[in-house]
């Protein structure tokens, strides 16, 4: 074995014996399945007494690293799960989740809302950080609370009318351009965050044939009124159909080409409104027309937000 003990040092003789040993098998220096020498030769080898070789082998088969046989020697059992490895079993459980959602009706638009409810649950499970976002209509403000969650570390609420003046918020999101009478105190920090189309909205918009029937659907008059902007902007040629969610109906899509719904859209709108929706998929695919917080404010949001969770895990807020 190439190790040495050091007799003089503060840790115990077996425990040094272990440590060297830990780290030869994790940097594969000692194979999975190499055979060590027996308790006797080390002993002799390092010129110790049996009985501390016998506990750091014990030792070390409690931590998993080796396995003792009686009769046949002592052989390294640590195996080092590869990542391909992880990535594999974590595409079989995927798999299997999915078969059985399938298996009970449940619909791939179904299957993504409660996947994103249990990430989000398990990201505010030990939250410190909590993140208000406000300035827009529930489509805008439910891109940017994802955007958050995205960060970790952070619970996020959604204001669309007055923001709490309680304390319960350490950091509010404002949309630049967007006023709201807010307290100034009570409702912690405040940053302005540019929102802008997303380049693929911007290419799903331009490669739309002139004249051609579209729609543009909405949950909001606010969020309507952007979507008619962006037809303005990146598709003049094109009049869309504007219909709030509420008042949408099976015939009135029949003779789209093109049918635009905001991201999310699923757990935005009605279940009336859905199912229209998923009727019309079947046949012709839905455009996401998507507004994010852009990268510098995100920049800004990310650094604000480890602050305050710096901040709090030290007790200062």
């Amino acid at each position: 074995m190439f190790f040495a003990v050091d007799t003089k040092s503060d840790v115990a003789i077996y425990q040094q014996i272990v440590n060297a040993m830990c780290a030869d098998i994790r940097a594969g220096r000692l194979s999975y399945g190499a055979q060590l020498p027996t308790v006797r030769a080390l002993a002799d080898e390092l010129g110790l007494a049996r009985g501390t070789i016998k506990r750091a082998y014990d030792e070390l088969g409690k931590l998993g690293m080796i396995e003792m046989t009686q009769g046949k020697g002592t052989f390294v059992c640590y195996r080092a799960e590869q990542a391909d490895s992880r990535k594999e079993r974590a595409m079989q459980a995927i798999d299997t989740l999915i078969t059985t959602l399938e298996s009970l009706s449940f619909t791939p638009a179904e299957m993504s809302i409660f996947f994103d409810l249990k990430l989000r649950q398990l990201t505010s499970r030990d939250c410190d950080v909590r993140v208000a976002v406000a300035g827009g209509p529930a489509e805008l403000l439910s891109v940017m609370a994802d955007q958050l969650y995205e960060l970790g570390g952070v619970n996020v609420y959604q204001y669309e009318d007055a923001l709490p003046a309680d304390g319960s918020v350490d950091l509010t999101v404002l949309r630049a351009g967007w006023h709201m009478m807010h307290p100034e105190e009570g409702s912690g920090m405040f940053l302005r965050a540019a929102v802008s189309i997303t380049p693929e909205t911007v290419a799903r918009l331009a490669r739309l044939v002139p004249g051609c029937a579209a729609a543009a659907i909405a949950k909001s008059e606010e969020y309507l009124d952007l979507m008619r902007k962006s037809f303005r902007d990146f598709a003049p040629e094109v009049r869309p159909l504007c219909l709030l969610a509420d008042e949408l109906s099976a015939g009135a899509l029949s003779s789209m080409e093109a049918v635009f719904v905001p991201a999310g859209f699923e757990r935005l709108f009605s279940p009336q409104a859905v199912e229209v929706l998923s009727a019309y998929s079947a046949a012709h695919p839905l455009h996401e027309h998507l507004h994010r917080i852009d990268n510098g404010s995100m920049l800004n949001v990310r650094e604000a937000v480890t602050r305050l969770q710096t901040q709090r895990r030290r007790g200062m807020i």
